[in-house]
């Protein structure tokens, strides 16, 4: 992404965040929701500090999604002066932006299922080992958000199915995301991150 857009400051990443609902998963390490926002403020107050007033959050993890929101909201509620933008689910906007057919089980979702393991294939493939891929699809219902235990889920803290992974579809997820980001971040500097 820093390569297709001029002068894009990219951040370390966060190496934590809300992940309460794995806490019975051998070291799944979390901030709580009220310590995640407050962390997100204090970064946004230094980007500010530094000048720097246009932000994209690229999530990627689901925990984080409700923090991210209101630690955004909370903060340009004080600090207009900041945008903020966030693509909070990675991983659904690529299923969705991708053909059907991608994917052979349940649209590529899943924690650790075929479409994130496809994306480390493709990014980070001396993480993935292939033989351990196991997984589970759990039936949830439609419409309605259940506020499950990650261990009501499944038993491996794998949800999808990994073993119908692959480097290509990996790629495909990957160059999919970069296209729509940066059409996304051109289009808001036409308009100096004005809305509307």
């Amino acid at each position: 992404l820093a390569a297709k857009v001029d002068g894009l400051l990219v951040l370390p990443t966060l190496p934590f965040g809300m992940s309460e609902h794995y806490s019975s998963f051998p070291i799944a390490l979390s901030l709580s929701n009220g310590a995640l926002i407050q962390v997100l403020k204090d970064l946004f107050k230094s980007l500010l500090r530094h000048g720097i007033l246009k932000l994209l959050i690229i999530n990627g993890h689901d925990g984080n999604i409700s923090s991210i929101d209101v630690a955004a909201r909370d903060f340009r509620l004080e600090h207009p002066e900041l945008k903020i933008a966030v693509l909070e689910a990675w991983w659904e906007t690529a299923g969705e932006l991708l053909p059907e057919d991608t994917f052979e089980v349940w649209g590529g979702l899943g924690h650790a299922g075929e479409g994130e393991t496809s994306i480390n294939l493709a990014i980070n493939p001396e993480l993935v080992d292939m033989s351990k891929a196991v997984g589970v699809v759990p039936e949830l219902p439609e419409n309605v958000d259940v506020k499950w235990l990650f261990q009501e889920l499944t038993p491996y803290g794998v949800t999808g199915d990994p073993s119908k992974a692959s480097t290509e579809k990996g790629v495909k997820m990957r160059d999919v995301l970069v296209e729509i980001l940066v059409s996304f971040i051109n289009k808001m500097d036409e308009n100096n991150w004005e809305y509307g």
